[in-house]
């Protein structure tokens, strides 16, 4: 199959790419990122039109003061002039498979051009349903934030509309757009996965460890009310176990920083962000992995923590159930529940056999279905079979 494929940054697309390349499909990726990065995650530069402009002028945007992005809002002007760019750059395929935001020229142009089949990728949840709820959670800690552009959500609902179909990563998220009126058979759902070459438990190391024994909680993502870091955060404080830590990983969301003087302990440290190839040293640390998130497509840390040999402690809204087995790998709970939190993390704090169980569990879960490799076959026959369809 000829694919392009259009993507504003990585996130999973260039796993998606690479193992499409490698399963034999014709592959033109088109990106805000230099084609050298792509070339580290397996996708040849031959495969790449990078749209760099966008990239460079997002991130000089983050060093300007707060009162100019305050009065500015850049979002639907940087994923508006992508789309629109990246729309140019489509040649003749067989599918073409587009990022929300960035996709409704990309679409158009598509249909103008005869491309077969048109997919929507949405890595999280139906944007009216992450709008309301994180409107609700900024208001709940009194933050005030922009959180998304209303052309964004304007122009996403015509993407819906005009895609043959939306490709989502989980049952949660798939459930929140039938809730908005999204036809089910429209709606494809492929759960991430983990390169378990990289994943792997090392030999622990002793950073942020004051005795080898410690209990250690690992949290990774933005620090930020959308992931939950609140509750997490809550719970370990009230838990007050001895001779435990809570190691939060990834860069501080603007809108969390007062929020984490607040509920900061003593035995709760902000480490990172760091490199992908960092992580697999922290999650060895590790005893168990929470992850509280409010809205989330589904995280791709649960199925690196898990490859570690980490129980995770995740929540529905994180995407989670798609891969963790409630009680097996872990817990699933229901977001914004401190007393769930306190309680699992206790579960594996007075068990050492129970967390063992678990962490191998974990393990042989995501070796067993959740590889990148996994991602990329039922991709294709996902895209395969729809193929089929339209001839």
């Amino acid at each position: 199959m000829k694919i392009t494929i259009i993507c504003k940054g990585r996130f999973h697309f260039y796993d998606l790419a690479r193992e499409l390349i490698q399963l034999g499909h014709e592959i033109h990726l088109i990106t805000t990122l230099p084609g050298f990065v792509a070339k580290k995650f397996g996708v040849p530069r031959s495969s790449v039109t990078s749209l760099i402009f966008v990239e460079i002028v997002e991130r000089i945007w983050k060093y300007l003061p707060k009162f100019i992005k305050k009065k500015f809002n850049i979002q639907f002007f940087m994923l508006d002039f992508f789309g629109k760019r990246a729309s140019q750059k489509i040649k003749k395929c067989d599918i073409l498979i587009a990022g929300s935001a960035t996709a409704l020229d990309a679409i158009r142009r598509g249909r103008e051009i005869g491309i077969k089949l048109i997919i929507l990728e949405r890595g999280s949840t139906h944007i009216k349903f992450q709008h309301e709820i994180l409107k609700a959670e900024y208001k709940k800690y009194g933050v005030s934030s922009v959180i998304t552009n209303k052309k964004v959500i304007a122009k996403e609902l015509i993407e819906y509309q005009e895609a043959d179909y939306i490709s989502v990563p989980s049952h949660f998220v798939r459930d929140t757009y039938l809730t908005y009126g999204i036809d089910k058979k429209k709606l494809l759902i492929n759960p991430y996965g983990v390169n378990l070459y990289s994943f792997k438990k090392n030999k622990k190391k002793s950073f942020y460890l004051n005795n080898r024994n410690y209990f250690t909680i690992i949290h990774c993502g933005t620090l930020c009310l959308r992931k939950g870091v609140q509750y997490l955060m809550k719970a370990f404080n009230e838990l007050n176990l001895p001779n435990s830590q809570l190691l939060l990983i990834g860069s501080m969301g603007e809108d969390f920083s007062e929020i984490y003087s607040i509920l900061k302990s003593k035995s709760i440290y902000h480490l990172g962000p760091f490199r992908q190839d960092e992580l697999v040293d922290y999650y060895s640390i590790g005893s168990v992995f929470c992850l509280a998130s409010i809205e989330e497509g589904l995280a791709m840390v649960i199925p690196q923590a898990m490859a570690c040999g980490l129980p995770v402690i995740c929540t529905d809204n994180s995407g989670g159930s798609d891969i963790v087995r409630d009680g097996v790998d872990g817990w699933v709970i229901p977001a914004q529940n401190v007393d769930l939190i306190s309680k699992r993390i206790r579960s594996l704090y007075i068990s050492d056999d129970l967390r063992k169980k678990m962490s191998m569990s974990a393990i042989d879960r995501v070796s067993n279905g959740f590889a990148w490799r996994d991602y990329g076959v039922r991709a294709a026959e996902i895209y395969s079979s729809l193929l089929n369809k339209k001839l």
